[in-house]
């Protein structure tokens, strides 16, 4: 019933046989999970008089339903299955761990979910870590560790780990999928918070706890995010003009790579009045709100890239939308922190 909670979910969409070891642990994640959730009376009575007849399980992650609250997941997968569909889907899935029909979770430490000891919690694990890139020189080297890790739980690397109980792995939303891949765990993301998604390792590794971080998103963690160009300014096109265009009415230049800093709900919403946020639409002139009333089913909905892979562009436009776009001066701006220019060489 904590007014910071959503939704309570029973499916783990990252299960891995590698990262799924206590049926008792359970995570907080700021997107909702879609599969086998419940929620309480008074979220339900808050909703229920709009819930959509289709295409719920956006509705369901839109900033206007979800309102900043959270869901609560499990590690492993909690289902009672009832039906065949269900049991032959649990056959053809690898690595999958489910805890079939009623389990006693004990005495869950609720107190350290709360989103205040929640956050205090994966700070002090980020404080002590070993932070490196999925990306630059060093990637290869990134990747070995990472196969090591999930193909015999143990680690390779030469680089010294028995100091650290946790090691953060920095990634950009457009390498998700290849980071995903080299851990075995779903390319979808739902199971993040605040741009974080912790994994717990094996007894047998030399560390306990792997963060995945996104550098984008990760706001509340200063130490680990990517700060947006000196400078930059988020500009409305009009309908059907590009970046390109709109910054050069204000005498300043798109940047591409910045994207990924106007491209949240609150951002959005200073600019323009939409009435809820649509994740993850894939489009190079995302993000966008739809002003044609010819596009009823979106009209008013601002459209969201995150967490989409696809890349927005500064020259797309499209003829029933606005755009917000990342507008600077190049000649007197700069990048702001940048991690991948500041952590230690590991080669």
């Amino acid at each position: 019933h904590h007014v910071s909670i959503f939704c309570v979910g029973g499916w783990n969409e990252l299960e891995s046989s590698t990262f799924v070891h206590n049926a008792s642990r359970v995570y907080r994640t700021d997107i909702f999970p879609g599969k086998a959730w419940l929620t309480s009376k008074t979220v339900w009575e808050s909703i229920r008089h709009d819930f959509p007849t289709s295409e719920w399980e956006q509705w369901m992650r839109f900033n206007t339903t979800m309102k900043g609250r959270d869901c609560i997941v499990p590690e492993m997968s909690h289902l009672t299955i009832g039906d065949e569909a269900s049991k032959r889907f649990l056959q053809i899935t690898p690595g999958l761990s489910v805890v079939l029909g009623e389990h006693d979770t004990g005495s869950l430490p609720f107190n350290r979910l709360e989103r205040h000891e929640y956050q205090q919690q994966i700070e002090a694990m980020v404080d002590k870590a070993l932070v490196i890139p999925f990306g630059g020189p060093s990637l290869g080297d990134v990747k070995v560790m990472l196969h090591h890790i999930v193909t015999s739980g143990t680690i390779s690397y030469k680089i010294p780990l028995d100091d650290y109980d946790c090691v953060v792995v920095l990634y950009e939303l457009r390498d998700y999928e290849s980071l995903a891949r080299e851990l075995r765990i779903s390319t979808k993301q739902r199971r993040s918070w605040n741009g974080l998604t912790v994994l717990y390792l094996p007894s047998n590794c030399q560390f306990n706890t792997l963060i995945l971080a996104d550098t984008n998103q990760v706001r509340l963690f200063p130490k680990l995010y990517n700060a947006p160009f000196v400078g930059l300014q988020p500009i409305v096109s009009g309908t059907d003009q590009s970046c390109d265009y709109a910054c050069a009415q204000h005498s300043l230049q798109c940047v591409q790579d910045q994207f990924v800093h106007i491209d949240n709900c609150d951002t959005m919403m200073r600019h323009f009045n939409c009435t809820s946020c649509w994740l993850g639409v894939n489009g190079p002139d995302i993000p966008v709100l739809v002003v044609s009333e010819e596009k009823p089913s979106l009209f008013g909905l601002c459209l969201l890239a995150y967490p989409s892979k696809e890349l927005p562009t500064c020259e797309a436009h499209n003829w029933a939308s606005k755009r917000l776009c990342p507008c600077a001066n190049t000649d007197k701006g700069g990048k702001g922190f940048g991690w991948l220019d500041l952590l230690p060489s590991f080669s």
